[in-house]
């Protein structure tokens, strides 16, 4: 049953795909899977909007997995969760290097509650997906045994090919004090399609 659960998932990305026009390769033969698609941004000392992915970001291990804030040629991504984390620390961080070193934790009652007021806005080559306060897409973390189980449902959207991803935070106070840092990570969960070059 499990098979049949999983090729039904696929059939109606594809659809949801196919029916996408952004999306210029053949989706019936793409692959599909299930994947993450994450970045993270240190936040020491900042206020006001700030842009957490920007084009000049190139794709880097343990900070993020998308390069350029697009995705490349033949690859599509369809985002159904976004999962928020936070990571504290007791110096401002100099590197991004540092940042993949940090302990992460799911959720507003993580670490820094008050952050959590803080609004999140996601746009996808200028039009906006999804914008929402950071408290309300907390998970319920009873029962998940996998953080990917824990993310805020979204009404399903694309990222198309060479799409430019601009999610931007609103910070209404300081999140730490001067000599300290916090880590946001933002994770969407979904389906990576990919041209099938075969």
């Amino acid at each position: 049953m499990e098979l049949v659960k999983v090729l039904e998932e696929k059939a109606n990305v594809r659809a949801i795909a196919k029916s996408n026009k952004q999306i210029t390769f053949d989706t019936d033969g793409a692959q599909i899977e299930k994947d993450v698609l994450f970045f993270r941004r240190a936040l020491a000392g900042k206020t006001g909007i700030q842009q957490l992915l920007k084009p000049q970001d190139v794709e880097k291990d343990g900070v993020r997995n998308i390069d350029s804030a697009r995705l490349t040629g033949g690859t599509a991504f369809l985002v159904t969760g976004i999962l928020i984390s936070t990571a504290s620390s007791r110096a401002v961080l100099k590197d991004e290097s540092d940042i993949s070193a940090q302990t992460f934790a799911v959720g507003s009652t993580a670490r820094n509650p008050v952050f959590y007021n803080n609004e999140l806005s996601i746009k996808v080559a200028n039009k906006e997906k999804m914008k929402a306060v950071l408290r309300h897409m907390s998970p319920e973390l009873a029962g998940d045994d996998k953080a990917v189980d824990m993310a805020y449902e979204v009404s399903p959207f694309i990222i198309a090919p060479n799409q430019t991803i601009l999610p931007e935070l609103n910070i209404f106070n300081a999140p730490c004090a001067d000599t300290e840092d916090l880590v946001i990570e933002v994770a969407f969960v979904g389906y990576k399609i990919t041209e099938n070059h075969a």
